[in-house]
């Protein structure tokens, strides 16, 4: 053997190690498929790292009946969860007396609790319907008025 030639012998010794370490990896993932299998198949049959249900997150309705404004023309809302990152706000206003009508969605937990997320202000229409990506998280809804009201919020509806 000439000293050339022992590179390439050593090149070809460390290629063909390589190719049976790469080998023996791969039968002895065949060997222990139940290793990976099973706790994935756990973890995907009890909806582990999937999006939350739109079917456990069921309607939220406030009205004016529940909430009375105070000497301001303003009342908040019980704070509620949302468990999705898309969700539906429905609302509608009867018009009496100055007929004005707003609300604000303020979330009430993490840094951004003073803008809010979703709002009307002053309508065209006496209902309507509005999209939040807020995500999940806690919120309420500030409501400013002396009309009669009502705010439901729900999941998209599948399409």
């Amino acid at each position: 053997m000439s000293q050339w030639n022992l590179p390439s012998e050593i090149q070809e010794k460390s290629r063909r190690r390589r190719i049976k370490r790469s080998a023996g990896l791969i039968m002895s993932m065949k060997k222990k498929w139940w290793l990976w299998v099973i706790p994935a198949s756990i973890f995907l049959l009890l909806g582990c790292g999937t999006p939350a249900s739109t079917s456990a997150f069921q309607p939220i309705t406030f009205t004016s009946n529940e909430y009375k404004p105070n000497q301001y023309a303003y009342a908040d809302t019980a704070t509620f969860s949302i468990p999705i990152k898309d969700w539906i706000i429905d609302w509608s206003y009867t018009p009496s007396g100055d007929g004005v009508f707003a609300f604000f969605v303020f979330p009430t937990t993490g840094s951004d609790t003073n803008d809010y997320v979703a709002s009307v202000y002053k309508p065209n229409t006496t209902s309507g319907s509005l999209s939040c990506d807020a995500g999940p998280g806690q919120y309420l809804i500030s409501v400013t008025t002396l009309c009669s009201w009502s705010i439901t919020i729900h999941p998209p509806k599948a399409t």
